[in-house]
C-alpha cells in the first residue's frame, strides 16, 4: 500500500515572549561565558596566540523573503554589544517580497551566529518564497545547494523545518558538500521535523538555562516543547550507535538555550512597520541553537585552518566527531516532560542522550578542540548498538579556556607562520556541489502537497490585530506566549502560520 503523503510546510523555528514575561533575554557575554566560548585562544605551532572567533570563515544563513532593514538591525545589536562590525552579504532573490515572521528569523539568526563568531563572515541567501509549496521547496533546497557551493562557506545554518514526509531522505544528498558542515533547529513543536531529521545534519534542540546573579552557569533543563523523536524516513547512522538503539534516526544531537523564558536578546526592525521603528525583544526557541552552533563549528574550522587542515564535512567528520567526545564536553541535560500526549520529543530518556537536549549542551574549549582534530569517518552500516557508557554528573561552570595547540596536519600546507598574528587564511573551497537548480522529486512528492493543519494551531486562545494598516492577524498559542503570523489575502510561500511574534517595545536590553 502506497504510504500516504504528508504536508510540507517550512517554518520558521523562533518564539518570542510577551513583554509581560521579560523585559530582555541573555545578552551575548552572558550566552558565551555560560557555554564556554568567550575566551577561546588558539596557539599556532610557531607560538602565536589568535583569538578563537571564526576569522577567515564563512557562516552561510539560508531563510525566506527578503530583509531590508537586516544590517541596521546587526549594526544596532554590534553598537549595543561592543562586538565588532561586519557587512553581511546578501543574495536575494525574494526581490521585494518581505514578511515580519521571516524577518525575524533572518534577523536572529544573523546577530547570533555574529554574537557567537565575531570573526567570522555572514552570507544570507534570502530564498523566494514561490507561488506554492512545491516551489517553495525547491528554491529553498536550491538556496542549500547554492550556499554550500560558495568558496569560503564552511557552515550552513537552516533555522526553519518541514514536517517530516515520505522520500525525504532521496533529499538528502543537499548535505553532503565536502568542507561543509549543515546545521538546523530541530523545531518547536515537540515533533521530528526535516531536514533536522538528515542524518548529514547536526540536529539542535534547545533547552531552558538557568545562569547566577553574577551571570554563570547554574543549570540546564530540557525546553519541553523542542522538536525530536525517532525519524518515521531516516535511517539511524553509525555515529548513534552508542545511544539509539533502534534503526532509525534520532533527533536532536546537541542543544542550545531556547526556552521563550530564558530566552536571548535581538534588535529586529519589522520591514512591514510603516513607522520604520527599531525594538529590542528577547527570542526563544530552537532557532537559536542553528547559528549559535553555526558559530561554534566556525571557530573550530578556524582552528583547523591555521593548522593547515581543511573546514570540516559535516556528514563524516563533524557528526561522528559530536558523538566521540567525551561527555565532560557537554552539560548533560535532563529531558522534561511535556504537557498534552502529541509530542514525541521523550522517545530516549538516558543519562548521556535524549530526545529533547541531545548529547547536551556545549561545555566549553574542549569541544572545540575535539572538533579540530576530527578525522574523516567514512559512512558505515549502523552496528549492533554497544553499551551506554558509564554516566557522569554534569560539569560545573569552567574556568576561562586555556590556549588551544593546533593538531598537525595530516597533509596540506606546512605549520602556520609565527609571525605577528597575520589574518587566518581563508578555509578551503569546498567541492563543487551540484548546480543550484530544484532537485528532482522523486515520485512520493512529485506533486505539490495539500497543506496540513499544524497541530499547535489547536492551542489557540485568543486573536487581535496589529499594525497601523492591519495587514497581520496574529493569534496566541497557549503555553509559550507564542505569536503566529498568518498573511492576510491571497496566499503567498508561507501562508501558514509561522511562530514568530512582532517584538514588543523595549527601550533597552537589561545586560
Amino acid at each position: 500500500m502506497m504510504r500516504k503523503r504528508r504536508a510540507r510546510r517550512c517554518d520558521p523555528r523562533v518564539e518570542i515572549l510577551d513583554e509581560r514575561r521579560l523585559l530582555s533575554g541573555y545578552a551575548p557575554a552572558q550566552i558565551t561565558g555560560a557555554y564556554g566560548l568567550n575566551a577561546i585562544r588558539f596557539t599556532t605551532p610557531g607560538g602565536s596566540t589568535v583569538a578563537g572567533d571564526g576569522s577567515g570563515q564563512t557562516i552561510a544563513i539560508v531563510d525566506l523573503y527578503h530583509d531590508p532593514a537586516l544590517q541596521a538591525s546587526l549594526n544596532a545589536f554590534d553598537v549595543r554589544y561592543g562586538l565588532p562590525s561586519v557587512t553581511v552579504t546578501v543574495d536575494n532573490q525574494a526581490g521585494s517580497q518581505i514578511n515580519d515572521a521571516w524577518s525575524g528569523e533572518e534577523t536572529l539568526d544573523v546577530e547570533w551566529a555574529h554574537a557567537i563568531a565575531p570573526g567570522a563572515r555572514l552570507l544570507v541567501i534570502e530564498v523566494a518564497p514561490g507561488s506554492d509549496d512545491q516551489e517553495q521547496f525547491n528554491n529553498m533546497l536550491a538556496a542549500v545547494r547554492s550556499a554550500a557551493g560558495t568558496p569560503g562557506v564552511s557552515v550552513v545554518s537552516m533555522s526553519w523545518g518541514y514536517s517530516e514526509f515520505s522520500g525525504e531522505a532521496a533529499y538528502d544528498s543537499a548535505f553532503t558538500a565536502a568542507g561543509v558542515t549543515f546545521i538546523a533547529s530541530s523545531g518547536d513543536y515537540g515533533q521530528v521535523t526535516w531536514p533536522s531529521a538528515s542524518p548529514d545534519v547536526l540536529a539542535v534542540g534547545g533547552t531552558s538555562l538557568t545562569l547566577t546573579a553574577a551571570g554563570a552557569y547554574s543549570s540546564e533543563a530540557g525546553w519541553s516543547s523542542t522538536g525530536g523523536g525517532i525519524s518515521a524516513d531516516e535511517s539511524a547512522p553509525s555515529y548513534q550507535a552508542t545511544v539509539n538503539p533502534g534503526g532509525a534516526r534520532s533527533t536532536p544531537d546537541v542543544a542550545f538555550d531556547a526556552d521563550p523564558g530564558t530566552g536571548v536578546s535581538v534588535y529586529y526592525i519589522p520591514p512591514e512597520d510603516p513607522t520604520g521603528a527599531g525594538q529590542w525583544t528577547s527570542v526563544g526557541g530552537t532557532s537559536i541553537g542553528a547559528p549559535a552552533w553555526a558559530g561554534l563549528v566556525a571557530i573550530a574550522d578556524q582552528g583547523r585552518a591555521l593548522g593547515g587542515l581543511s573546514s570540516l564535512t559535516g556528514s563524516t567528520q563533524t557528526l561522528p566527531a559530536i558523538y566521540a567526545v567525551p561527555n565532560a564536553d557537554y552539560y548533560k541535560v535532563p529531558l522534561t516532560t511535556p504537557s498534552g500526549n502529541s509530542a514525541t520529543n521523550t522517545a530516549i530518556n538516558t543519562s548521556n542522550y535524549n530526545t529533547q537536549t541531545g548529547l547536551g549542551t556545549p561545555a566549553g574549549s574542549s569541544l572545540v578542540l575535539a572538533l579540530m582534530k576530527a578525522s574523516v569517518t567514512a559512512p558505515t552500516p549502523t552496528p549492533t548498538p554497544l553499551p551506554s557508557p558509564t554516566p557522569t554528573t554534569s560539569p560545573g561552570r569552567l574556568s576561562p579556556p586555556v590556549p588551544i595547540a593546533l593538531p598537525q596536519p595530516v597533509s596540506g600546507p606546512g605549520p602556520v607562520s609565527a609571525s605577528p598574528v597575520p589574518a587566518p587564511p581563508g578555509s578551503a573551497a569546498p567541492s563543487p556541489s551540484p548546480s543550484p537548480t530544484p532537485p528532482p522529486a522523486s515520485p512520493p512528492v512529485a506533486a505539490p502537497l495539500v497543506a496540513r493543519h499544524r497541530p499547535a494551531m489547536r492551542h489557540v486562545r485568543k486573536a487581535h490585530t496589529l499594525g497601523a494598516r492591519g495587514r497581520r492577524h496574529f493569534r496566541m498559542r497557549r503555553g509559550h506566549a507564542a505569536f503566529f503570523a498568518h498573511r492576510v489575502g491571497p496566499p503567498k510561500g508561507v501562508d501558514h502560520p509561522a511562530s514568530f511574534e512582532i517584538p514588543p517595545v523595549i527601550s533597552s536590553p537589561v545586560l
